[in-house]
């Protein structure tokens, strides 16, 4: 539909009054037509607003719509999700940045103390600039492709003539990494600023300060390897930034000019999205080791020396700020001293929670307390005892990171696991996973096209693999895993089970190397029978060699290879 408002990150339609938090986060908007036409965005954040529907997107905007502009909601086609055998976590492959996160991103580049850039292509590495009066000479790192006549964007010089180099000039070509354009009387030579062990320089951004305090950057460290096609990762937990720079919590490996790609992915404060599918997490602070990861945020303990209730208003009685440390969304205990969080009739209450910090002596929380505490200790934790055991933590930087580890044990602050390769340290971001872990013989996938349109297009179906029973379900827009219960339970899958999704409320599938295939209707979470392909199946491998074609007169047709590679069969989908 046309666009009635937009921002420089923001879509706005009036006509929209139906929307619910998150309905279309993390798939992506195009513009189909108008102002800005072409531009895909993914979408980070959808509310329902007094002034209609708002999608927020992810990067700003490059030209920003207008209400000449139509819309349409689609799959992200920047991003690919996959899950591997043996291991719990959900990544995500960024096409446009070719950096693979276990988050969502909030932007992308890459490693570049100074940029030359045309219009809205990607920014090309400056390695040097020259200047003899009244010429500029650049030199960039790779080839820029540029022509002469172009108009083109220098950025990030912090030397003596910033304020005359920082320009958009019109460019004469001199060679395939170098060009000039004219520059005022009193430039001089271009400063590249150089990347650290702490610090991330992208010159042709404009960041808001401390937008990604929190934040995790993932980046490339060396350049593709050809026998391989691969390129080493490292990411930091990222403390602070300015316009341009990242600053990382502790040092790592420095990022290379021109070669280090980048993608930043949301705060962990926000909905753990550091980390697709994670229940908890956040940042290791006080003592680690091997076996043990501390977050001390995580738990909160008064030193009141009394604690009395108004309605549900808590008042701790003490010297200083009693409040510090406390967080909305804790969970409170009691201990010591007399008394208790009691319901109206006087019995214990043991799961009051924190629903709002008041002041630094008042805090309210969701029951009504009526006893007055005598010299209790109230403490308030989001993480009761043991409720994280035989869950994953995952480290997703720092010292130790990508490490996926079974928790044993857990208190109100420490998670405890079988000894790590490497321990966290301070300020190493971590993630505690709510998946089960995948076996051999899974596949992934989006249910697009779901008749139930409130839900269409918000799922992706995981089957446990492995010889365990069940599927599981991420809803891609909280990412969080929905419970998820079949009917009937009965087929465990492993090696040689293939899967195929027809465009609406089925994924068919088959049963290793057994010939009988089922579908699974992912509107009511039942599974059926769909037949059985005639001749024994062969050896089962690994990979799909199953799928739903549509003749052009509109019947469907289920096709599958057997394994080993022999021949294929097909059937009439026209049930």
């Amino acid at each position: 539909t046309t666009i009635t408002g937009t921002g420089v990150a923001t879509l706005t339609d009036s006509t929209k009054t139906g929307w619910t938090t998150n309905r279309w986060n993390n798939l992506a908007v195009r513009i189909t037509s108008g102002t800005g036409k072409g531009q895909v965005r993914s979408i980070q954040g959808t509310y329902q607003t007094p002034g209609g529907g708002v999608i927020a997107v992810v990067p700003n905007w490059t030209t920003t719509p207008d209400n000449t502009s139509i819309y349409e909601i689609q799959g992200d086609p920047d991003k690919l999700y996959f899950a591997f055998g043996a291991s719990a976590t959900v990544f995500n492959y960024n096409i446009a940045s070719d950096v693979i996160t276990t988050g969502r991103m909030e932007d992308y580049g890459a490693a570049a103390g100074v940029t030359a850039r045309f219009s809205d292509y990607p920014p090309i590495a400056v390695s040097s600039g020259s200047y003899v009066n009244p010429t500029m000479t650049i030199t960039t790192v790779n080839p820029h492709n540029f022509k002469t006549g172009q108009s083109i964007t220098i950025a990030g010089d912090t030397g003596a003539g910033a304020s005359l180099n920082n320009i958009t000039a019109t460019i004469t070509v001199t060679g395939a990494n170098t060009f000039t354009y004219s520059v005022g009387a009193g430039s001089a030579n271009i400063t590249v600023t150089a990347q650290s062990t702490t610090t991330l320089v992208d010159a042709s951004k404009s960041w808001i300060t401390n937008q990604f305090a929190g934040s995790v950057v993932t980046y490339t460290t060396a350049a593709v390897a050809q026998a391989t096609g691969i390129a080493a990762v490292t990411s930091a937990y990222v403390i602070a930034n300015t316009s341009n720079t990242l600053f990382f919590a502790v040092a790592g490996t420095a990022p290379t000019q021109a070669v280090s790609r980048y993608v930043i992915t949301s705060p962990m404060q926000i909905a753990y999205k550091n980390c697709i599918g994670a229940i908890d997490g956040g940042v290791a602070v006080g003592t680690q080791s091997t076996t043990t990861l501390v977050d001390t945020t995580k738990l909160w303990t008064s030193a009141a020396t009394s604690c009395s209730s108004s309605g549900t208003t808590v008042t701790i009685s003490g010297s200083g700020n009693q409040t510090s440390g406390l967080q909305v969304g804790m969970y409170l205990a009691v201990t010591g001293g007399t008394g208790a969080f009691v319901s109206g009739g006087g019995t214990n209450v043991t799961s009051v929670q924190v629903t709002a910090i008041n002041s630094g002596t008042t805090f309210t929380v969701s029951s009504v307390p009526t006893t007055t505490l005598s010299g209790a200790t109230v403490t308030g934790t989001f993480w009761p005892t043991n409720a994280f055991v035989n869950r994953k933590l995952k480290f997703l930087g720092g010292t130790g990171q990508y490490q996926e580890l079974t928790i044993t044990a857990n208190t109100g602050n420490t998670l405890t696991f079988s000894a790590a390769t490497a321990g966290a340290t301070g300020s190493t971001p971590y993630a505690i996973l709510q998946a089960p872990v995948k076996g051999a013989g899974i596949a992934m996938t989006w249910a697009f096209g779901m008749s139930d349109t409130t839900r269409r297009g918000s799922y992706i179906f995981v089957p446990r693999g492995g010889g365990v029973l069940g599927f599981d379900r991420l809803n891609i827009q909280t990412d969080s895993w929905d419970l998820m219960s079949t009917t009937p339970q009965f087929e465990t899958l492993t090696t040689g089970s293939m899967y195929t999704y027809d465009g609406g409320d089925r994924i068919y599938f088959t049963k290793e190397v057994t010939q009988r295939v089922y579908y699974l209707d992912v509107d009511k979470s039942t599974i059926h029978g769909a037949g059985m392909y005639p001749y024994t199946a062969g050896t089962a491998i690994l990979g799909n060699r199953m799928e739903i074609f549509t003749t052009a007169d509109g019947l469907k047709y289920l096709w599958l290879n057997r394994h080993s590679n022999v021949e294929c069969f097909k059937q009439l989908l026209f049930y």
